[in-house]
């Protein structure tokens, strides 16, 4: 066995072709993505707050009769008096604006996530452009004038748009997330004031209903307040923030330690055809010791994909991996599994005969489990199922573990990754064994027969 694995470590080492996609090309594609998407990796808008851009579309009335007059479905001329007294009491008694600006962006709370500037949309554009904000919230041009509308009960569709920089999704995202907040909080306000007007309509007039809709909502927020009998503050314990050259080192690492799996998958039916498998056999040699062999083999190929990527990255890049045991760990165990995992697919190339097997792997596969892994968009960004799925995969189990090592995670917390990666490995290894025993008695029988 140990001349075997002698002879494939040579074979396949001093094969430039195959060094070259393994090691070279993983370095290559990890410089490109880590700096195409180093933004998406900055810790600003972590750890300073997100710079936005407010452009404000609408003209700012002063007078309640001027918005009054621009709500188009009140009509003023048949109007009561004391209606319409009471209209310019509510309006008086409540300002968008203020509330947008003063009450919510300017709050000490938001003030230290989200910051920003008023700008012209051109100004705002070109300011997204060049990176120096990560989103333009719009105000239309009919906030002032049918937030007044919504609140007397005349239904108007307010809505703020906002644009974010491709660059910046990770910062973009927060900030849509923020002003999503302001505006569903805005809506149940205006939802109330619809359900007090219909309900008010039966008990009061309609100027003493315009005229205490300030109260109703003073008195709805202390409802909402004195619900709150407690807070419980618990602390959270901060790691470091992993950028974009930690991420992609171990996201193609993660990726190309596959294509590993794919030589052990060749490896057995190229033996085959060389006629090697067979005097193999002749010389003793069981089929449990060739395919530990070849787990062998795959495992050290991986270690030295390994080894390159992790030294240079910290050389180059600065990258720090954490502690060097759990990352040592985290390699072997790796290593390991791809082992086994090219142990499974060396019997199924094995039993077909042919190498569509190891090619589809090597041309489809690999690529969807990268993505399935996060090797190609990190997890984050993406919809709930990639990080449920990736969960199942040999090469997103290696990744969260390398990532959680750079953040400096206790190794007690990275064991179960592992030790979900190892049953992975040990499954295939099984079903390899499985395969390769079924083929055994498969020519057993026809060696009988002739």
């Amino acid at each position: 066995m140990l001349n075997s694995i002698l002879k494939d470590l040579k074979v396949n080492i001093f094969d430039g072709k195959q060094m070259l996609i393994i090691i070279a090309m993983p370095v290559v594609l990890t410089i490109i993505l880590s700096f195409a998407l180093g933004n998406t990796f900055s810790s600003e808008g972590l750890v300073n707050p997100i710079k936005t851009a407010i452009v404000i579309e609408y003209d700012n009335m002063q007078s309640p009769e001027e918005i009054l007059y621009a709500i188009e479905e009140i009509d003023l001329e048949n109007l009561p008096p004391q209606a319409l007294s009471g209209y310019q009491v509510s309006i008086e008694s409540f300002d968008p604006e203020e509330v947008l600006f003063a009450n919510f962006l300017d709050s000490e709370g938001i003030q230290g996530i989200l910051q920003y500037k008023i700008m012209t949309k051109q100004e705002a554009v070109l300011a997204l452009e060049e990176g120096e904000v990560a989103a333009i919230i719009t105000v239309p041009s009919n906030y002032i004038v049918a937030t007044h509308s919504n609140l007397l009960g005349y239904k108007q569709k307010v809505m703020l748009d906002i644009i974010t920089h491709e660059g910046n999704s990770y910062r973009g995202t927060i900030a849509t997330q923020i002003i999503t907040a302001f505006t569903d909080t805005f809506s149940l306000s205006i939802a109330n004031s619809e359900v007090y007007n219909e309900i008010g309509a039966d008990y009061a007039t309609q100027q003493e209903i315009a005229m205490n809709t300030q109260r109703f909502h003073d008195n709805l927020n202390d409802i909402k307040d004195n619900k709150i009998d407690d807070i419980k503050v618990q602390s959270v314990k901060q790691y470091k923030v992993v950028d974009s050259f930690a991420y992609y080192t171990a996201a193609m690492l993660c990726m190309f330690i596959l294509f590993s799996a794919g030589i052990g998958g060749r490896s057995m039916l190229e033996e085959r055809e060389n006629l090697t498998y067979d005097r193999m056999k002749v010389l003793g040699v069981t089929y449990f010791q060739m395919m530990v062999s070849k787990l062998i083999v795959v495992t050290i190929i991986c270690l030295l994909q390994s080894v390159v990527m992790i030294g240079l990255s910290s050389i180059a890049f600065g990258v720090n991996w954490g502690n060097f045991f759990s990352i040592a760990v985290i390699a072997l165990t790796s290593a390991i599994a791809v082992g086994g995992l090219g142990s499974f697919i060396g019997a199924i190339s094995l039993r077909s005969g042919n190498y569509k097997v190891a090619n589809a792997f090597d041309g489809a596969l690999i690529q969807v489990l990268a993505l399935l892994g996060g090797s190609y968009i990190p997890l984050s960004v993406l919809p709930k199922f990639f990080t449920t799925v990736s969960k199942f995969t040999v090469n997103g189990q290696a990744l969260q573990a390398y990532l959680k090592s750079a953040q400096g995670v206790p190794f007690v917390e990275i064991l179960p990754g592992l030790g979900y990666i190892l049953i992975f490995g040990a499954l295939f290894f099984i079903a390899a064994m499985i395969l390769l025993n079924i083929e055994r008695r498969k020519e057993n029988v026809i060696t009988h027969m002739a």
